[in-house]
């Protein structure tokens, strides 16, 4: 395991929020797979517009071993263009959507956005650069855009 200040790339997940069963699945799957990331010189961080109790407690009860980060007023996903506009009880809301994001340390800008990322979207991605020995974590994921099905 690579201490912190040797990472060299940022993993951020954008979650809607994590009091959905989805969202549960992916933060446990995130977490058996965040010593394999660790390894891979990638730090990896979870973000959602919950409030920080809230997302504390899903923490310590989930037992993750990566950061949970409050991001109320949705300023993380808004940077990324991870917003979208839905009609809630008749208003329209800009909610965030399921998110990973990418970023090297060197830069400033996110190496690889992928959007509306659902939890079989992840395994699949983790299982393809885990296959790929982290050769290049943009390239499996932008290689499973192209076809969603090659690393089933």
């Amino acid at each position: 395991m690579k201490p912190s200040s040797l990472m060299e790339q940022t993993l951020f997940v954008i979650l809607p929020s994590v009091s959905t069963a989805a969202a549960r699945k992916k933060l446990l799957l995130l977490s058996r797979w965040a010593p394999l990331f660790e390894e891979a010189g990638v730090r990896l961080v979870a973000l959602a517009p919950d409030p920080h109790i809230l997302l504390q407690q899903e923490s310590l009860f989930l037992h993750l071993s990566f950061p949970l980060i409050s991001d109320p007023f949705q300023e993380c996903a808004s940077h990324f263009g991870c917003l979208q506009t839905r009609m809630v009880f008749g208003t329209e809301q800009k909610v965030c959507v399921a998110s990973l994001v990418l970023c090297s340390e060197t830069s400033k800008e996110p190496s690889l956005i992928l959007r509306h990322v659902l939890p079989e979207s992840l395994l699949r991605i983790l299982m393809k650069a885990q296959k790929l020995r982290w050769i290049s974590l943009e390239k499996c994921a932008l290689a499973l855009v192209d076809n969603p099905y090659s690393c089933c």
